[in-house]
């Protein structure tokens, strides 16, 4: 399955925002299947964002990784192909939980929960966001 997901990060780049995926059972970024309706692949991974955070993303979507992964048994598809982006949100952002995770959390980009788990995704998302 073709999938888009999105990684907030505060303004300043120093926090990023993650959910606890209730499938999964593990910090990751918000994402999810692109549907018929979206305009496109960065629609879509705008959608989840707010979907599973709610918090407003304005900004523009940077895209950051692309990336194919197996899934675990408790998905339906066995396997996701997924078009990851990178976004600053506003400082005021509150974000809220959704009925597809467990909680929602800003982490220093450099906490042991970030780095054991979307690590590489948050350093190739830094390099993309960073001016030269």
């Amino acid at each position: 399955h073709f999938t888009a997901s999105l990684l907030p990060f505060s303004a300043d780049l120093d926090r990023v925002l993650l959910v606890h995926h209730a499938k999964a059972l593990r910090w990751l970024q918000p994402g999810g299947h692109i549907e018929a309706g979206d305009a496109s692949i960065a629609a879509a991974a705008r959608r989840e964002g707010v979907e599973e955070c709610g918090i407003p993303l304005d900004a523009e979507l940077v895209p950051a990784e692309l990336d194919a992964h197996l899934l675990g048994g408790r998905f339906a598809c066995a396997e996701h192909l997924d078009i990851r982006f990178a976004v600053r949100v506003p400082e005021e952002a509150a974000p809220r939980v959704s009925a597809e995770s467990l909680d929602v959390r800003w982490f220093a980009v450099d906490d042991p929960v970030v780095r054991s788990g979307v690590g590489l995704l948050v350093d190739r998302a830094l390099r993309v966001l960073r001016p030269l």
